[in-house]
């Protein structure tokens, strides 16, 4: 419905500002956020982060990789925050069309 986009949509729209502080929630977020948008899925951060591996471009793996360990294993992540920033700019060109 609109208003889970609406809720999700509100959670993500800073993201290219905010992704170096919270790369692993806004990682998988964004990628809830387009499964919903493209394919009508309501995805927990993990489901939103395998989908994200099956339909983003290569260059986002190593990314979602590492937001997927982090939220699954607790693992400690040093993010690339260069290809962060690249992912969230994409994310939200891929949503605002």
């Amino acid at each position: 419905s609109g208003d889970y986009r609406d809720s999700i949509w509100f959670d993500v729209e800073g993201a290219a500002e905010e992704i170096t502080e919270y790369p692993m929630y806004l990682t998988l977020n964004l990628a809830r956020v387009l499964a919903y948008q493209e394919a009508g899925l309501v995805l927990s951060k993990k489901e939103g982060g395998e989908w994200a591996l099956e339909h983003l471009p290569s260059e986002y793996h190593p990314l979602v990789r590492n937001a997927l360990r982090e939220y699954t294993e607790n693992a400690e992540i040093d993010y690339d925050e260069a290809l962060a920033k690249r992912y969230a700019e994409y994310m939200i060109k891929q949503l605002i069309q």
